[in-house]
């Protein structure tokens, strides 16, 4: 099975390597077979892609019992981490480099609102050139990191089987995860009147990964602390990153 896991995930990672912009996808899913764990394997079920055949990364099941909720935390916080690190470095560099053919795609920078955490970096390393109302020509690679994070945080958020739920339920038990679950799916059902993304993600959740989780060998123990620590920076950057950034930027009228 440690096999079969292994091959999907690498055949996920290849397609998704296809490209630079699914980085983030490619090792969120490979950091959960790499990652040092006990008896937990996780098996690729179904990728998701877009229309255009590129990976969208994958549903995971694990296939076999997990020993306690630390050993689940280390599983489920390893591609999170993974595709958080990657994402976020692409995300820099993507601010720092020019574009390669000198123009880059041309945004509005309305669209760091949609962030706190991608917000924040433009505003700190673009400082008065982000401007509401004055496009920005930006390397492609900010777009192609921010999809990245994007995704890595819905995976994170505390619901069913998703990742989030998983460290959720490392890190509270059992009822409290299900009590996210319902919050977290209300919340979504609600945000699903105004964003197909959001519509596709409760959907997705529903029927494929509202849970429950499957019984750990044992649930009373509690994480180590540095272990939950993992849990909860996953949870809060996935929150930074879906948070909208409430500052204005510079305005061309207060620009002398």
């Amino acid at each position: 099975m440690q096999c079969f896991t292994f091959y999907f995930t690498v055949l996920n990672l290849a397609k998704s390597c296809a490209s630079l912009r699914d980085a983030a996808f490619a090792s969120h899913d490979l950091a959960k077979v790499v990652f040092p764990s006990s008896p937990p394997v996780y098996c690729t079920v179904i990728p998701k892609t877009t229309a255009d055949k590129r990976s969208f990364g994958a549903i995971t099941r694990i296939v076999s019992i997990v020993a306690n909720r630390e050993d689940l935390l280390k599983l489920a916080a390893a591609g999170p981490l993974a595709g958080f690190s990657i994402g976020l470095v692409l995300l820099l560099l993507g601010f720092l480099l020019p574009p390669s053919d000198g123009i880059g795609i041309v945004v509005d920078p309305a669209v760091f609102h949609e962030s706190l955490l991608a917000g924040g970096i433009a505003k700190l390393l673009l400082g008065d050139a982000l401007k509401e109302g004055s496009p920005l020509s930006l390397n492609p690679l900010v777009l192609w990191a921010w999809t990245g994070l994007l995704i890595n945080a819905i995976n994170s958020i505390p619901a069913g089987e998703l990742d989030g739920g998983r460290i959720a339920f490392a890190l509270w038990g059992r009822k409290a995860s299900a009590r996210w679950t319902a919050i977290s799916l209300a919340l979504l059902g609600i945000s699903s009147l105004f964003n197909d993304v959001a519509f596709y993600w409760v959907v997705l959740i529903f029927i494929l990964q509202r849970g429950p989780i499957a019984p750990l060998s044992e649930e009373i123990t509690e994480p180590e602390n540095k272990h939950l620590a993992l849990g909860v920076a996953v949870l809060v950057l996935g929150l930074l990153i879906c948070v909208p950034y409430p500052f204005p930027f510079t305005t061309e009228e207060l620009s002398f």
